[in-house]
């Protein structure tokens, strides 16, 4: 499955959003400097979505590896990244945290 994401570097935290269908905006802590944004943005997906559905997912650029605008490819299901990224599942998981 193929999906857009849109990179906001040097952010205050980690998180992810569903935009709408097959698009996701992604804010991560790394500099867009040096692969530094893809790396951390590939790792929380991965983690993140690993973490919700039990099973370590398969996630690559596709194209945009230098824009804040990227196609990724995964072996997860859209529906799986709507869950893990839901925000009422990240509002549980944070008062989970409390």
């Amino acid at each position: 499955m193929r999906f857009t994401v849109k990179v906001k570097p040097r952010s205050p935290s980690q998180r992810a959003e569903v935009i709408r269908s097959h698009e996701l905006t992604v804010w991560v802590q790394s500099e867009a400097r040096d692969g530094k944004a893809n790396k951390e943005l590939l790792s929380f997906l991965k983690k993140t979505i690993r973490k919700s559905t039990g099973r370590k997912p398969s996630i690559h650029i596709i194209s945009g590896g230098t824009s804040k605008i990227k196609v990724l490819e995964s072996d997860s299901r859209w529906e799986e990244v709507i869950s893990t990224f839901s925000p009422g599942k990240r509002q549980k998981e944070q008062e989970n945290d409390l």
